[in-house]
């Protein structure tokens, strides 16, 4: 990214939450802001991709596909907890609240 593009987003964006556990998981919630930094808007959820340095996306892919769930799997958990969090504070949902 272009300094400028960096600028122009840090302008228009502001950071709400951002997690990186080390288990591969990382997001982070932006909310719009106006010129003087005010939130005026949509809110995006951006998530990683997954960190694959222990071999536990094939691990993790692998479950999904041979049990049909996702259940007890820690990246899955942490998207959990993190948005679960801001949706119990009203932080997550719709622009203005």
């Amino acid at each position: 990214m272009a300094a400028s593009q960096a600028e122009a987003f840090d302008r228009q964006w502001s950071v709400l939450d951002e997690v990186d556990l080390g288990n591969g998981f990382s997001a982070a919630l932006f909310q719009r802001v106006d010129s003087n930094g005010i939130p005026i808007g949509e809110k995006v959820l951006a998530i990683r991709g997954t960190d694959n340095a222990w071999g536990l996306d094939a691990v993790a892919n692998a479950q999904v596909a041979l049990l049909g769930t996702a259940v007890g799997m820690p990246q899955y958990q942490a998207l959990g907890r993190m948005t679960g969090a801001r949706w119990r504070r009203g932080s997550a949902g719709a622009a203005g609240s």
